[in-house]
């Protein structure tokens, strides 16, 4: 589904990424790594290898649209229990794998990155926003004067009614000044958005679908 916004167009991927076309920029918001970690070492059963699975579909993603360069719009991590000496190089190992620049406009959840050595992990941080005309970046919605805002955080969901039922589904949602993303994470819950106040593409069946 290609759109345009603040008149530059942008790819909405049903990979739950975006493409931003003319700079050849991929967007992704809360991949949560090691989120299945921080559930076991609080004793919940959660099976390994949703991690690895996400960062080999970003990796794909990135080399099947060649992309330049790659924002991570907050929570790349999920909390400090969950970053152990494994998961710790395996996100390290990936970083230096990526064939672009990563950069990572911090999220709540990344306040875990201060409890760990990350410091040699291949990726700029932006503390609070990234500015790239027209768009700016931010891990939390917001409206800005700046431009149109890319952000994550609330893992958007759509409520689309297949037969008699009502099924949600990660989404993308605009809104006049802004737009959020949907979770990269194969391991997230969301939030059901509001349709009135916003067009939502939903991620279904592999495409993506105008719901309203």
């Amino acid at each position: 589904m290609i759109i345009e916004v603040a008149s530059e167009e942008v790819e909405l991927l049903p990979e739950k990424a975006a493409f931003w076309r003319t700079p050849q920029i991929l967007l992704v918001a809360d991949l949560h790594l090691g989120k299945a970690a921080a559930f076991r070492a609080a004793g919940i059963p959660i099976p390994e290898g949703d991690m690895q699975r996400d960062l080999e579909r970003l990796s794909n993603l990135i080399l099947k649209k060649e992309a330049k360069r790659c924002i991570v719009i907050g929570d790349f991590v999920h909390h400090s229990t969950g970053m152990g000496s494994e998961t710790m190089q395996t996100i390290e190992k990936w970083l230096q794998s990526l064939p672009c620049p990563l950069d990572l406009v911090l999220g709540n959840h990344d306040r875990a990155l201060k409890k760990v050595p990350h410091e040699e992990w291949k990726m700029a941080i932006h503390p609070l926003e990234l500015f790239l005309k027209p768009f700016l970046f931010s891990h939390h919605p917001t409206n800005s004067s700046k431009g149109y805002v890319w952000s994550g955080h609330i893992h958007p969901q759509a409520s689309v009614k297949i037969g008699n039922n009502f099924f949600r589904y990660p989404c993308f949602y605009l809104q006049e000044k802004g737009a959020i993303l949907p979770a990269f994470s194969s391991f997230a819950g969301g939030c059901t958005v509001d349709p009135r106040q916003g067009k939502s593409y939903a991620c279904l069946g592999g495409k993506v679908v105008a719901v309203n």
